[in-house]
């Protein structure tokens, strides 16, 4: 996403087309003959174009998906969201969790980008588009799991040392190991369907986390998201509301409970 990027609403004429671009895409939305246009256009050919313009600009043929509106629908919005399956995050390096240690860890999580078009005088959800293209891998045991998408950028100790791409998410987990013996970190898979989206006008972040285990017991007890992002975002407003509605207590409890048995913290099979 641009820096400074602008969340607000945007008004859009008929016959006038605009172009965002967000991580590695760039997206054109065309209001014309009482329809909705938008599409994916690549880099090469939006580059050539200026920031907005009328019909008769666009010599190029694109690959428009298309909607009805009234003539006095006039408003589009692009909104951030979580990837469509959970997420796996690994630390750069082996990490250990020392005996009744805490740790805190930050996670990036790249945004899919919402269109949304007022259609018969509300606003609709058009489209979606990812920012990056995820891989997909699975969570879990040979007999139980989860799907979900990995993650390129790794889960850092420390926010500043290198900066956060800004069609990012920030993801702040704090983990706790409440045992006597040292934990290995090998991933973290984090299910995003109860998280919100926050802008700082600077970085987009999401609901801080803890995790407490105890091994001895073989529990992950204590998996818990907060309101808000943690205080390292400062002065945040929410953008996006949890795609399936808030929860304190995280779904993936059980998840974590199984790899915990086999005394391999966030094991890759």
């Amino acid at each position: 996403m641009s820096e400074a990027m602008d969340w607000r609403e945007i008004q859009l004429g008929d016959g006038q087309w605009m172009k965002r671009k967000f991580g590695q895409i760039w997206l054109f939305v065309l209001s014309a003959r009482h329809e909705w246009r938008v599409a994916q256009v690549p880099s090469a050919v939006a580059e050539k174009l200026p920031d907005h313009g009328v019909l008769s600009d666009l010599t190029e043929r694109f690959n428009w998906q298309r909607w009805n509106r009234c003539a006095e629908d006039t408003q589009i919005h692009f909104r951030p969201a979580y990837p469509t399956l959970p997420v796996v995050a690994r630390p750069r390096d082996a990490f250990f969790l020392s005996p009744q240690g805490r740790t805190d860890f930050y996670v990036g999580i790249p945004a899919c980008v919402d269109v949304l078009g007022g259609c018969n005088g509300k606003m609709m959800k058009l489209c979606s588009f990812s920012t990056e293209n995820l891989t997909k891998t699975w969570h879990g045991t040979t007999h139980h799991g989860n799907l979900a998408y990995a993650l390129r950028t790794e889960a850092r100790r420390d926010l500043a040392a290198e900066p956060f791409v800004l069609h990012e998410i920030i993801f702040k987990v704090e983990i706790s190991n409440n045992g006597k013996v040292h934990l290995p970190f090998e991933r973290l898979y984090v299910e995003t369907q109860h998280l919100a989206i926050f802008d700082n006008g600077r970085q987009l972040w999401g609901n801080a986390a803890r995790i407490h285990i105890d091994p001895e017991n073989h529990s992950a007890s204590n998996i818990t998201y907060a309101a808000n992002p943690s205080a390292d975002a400062g002065d945040v407003t929410q953008l996006t509301a949890p795609r399936e509605g808030r929860k304190r207590s995280s779904v993936f409890r059980s998840s974590l409970a199984r790899v915990i048995d086999q005394f391999d913290l966030f094991q890759e099979i």
